[in-house]
């Protein structure tokens, strides 16, 4: 009997951990952001925001504004494929957004996909 066994990795890959703070400082500046915003009431300058009827799902607009702030804050100017693009591949930004995905843009609007939300700290490429 021959005992097979599957990988689906190899040794050059490397192993994120289970939470994206686990990879960050500990005196990364994206904490005190976090800490700092997170205690300021942000529906005040949200109310005006329209109810979602139809279309896709909208993303959380208090996390949209604070990674939004925190692209100013850390690149002082950025322009909105910058801030999407770093919200891909930065694990700075993905903490700020809370590994809310933003994948809308015009080639994955194209390619029907959907966007993703919420997936959980162990899917993250």
């Amino acid at each position: 009997m021959i005992n097979q066994t599957n990988s689906y990795n190899t040794l050059n890959q490397g192993v994120l951990p289970f939470f994206i703070s686990d990879c960050l400082d500990i005196c990364d500046p994206v904490f005190t952001f976090d800490e700092l915003v997170g205690g300021m009431n942000l529906e005040k300058y949200l109310k005006n925001v329209p109810e979602h009827k139809l279309g896709r799902i909208r993303y959380n607009p208090v996390k949209m504004l604070k990674t939004v702030l925190f692209g100013f804050m850390s690149e002082g100017y950025i322009s909105l494929r910058g801030l999407q693009e770093n919200c891909r591949v930065n694990i700075r930004f993905m903490y700020a957004l809370h590994t809310e995905i933003l994948l809308r843009s015009r080639g994955v609007a194209a390619s029907g996909l959907r966007p993703l939300c919420n997936i959980p700290h162990c899917c993250l490429p």
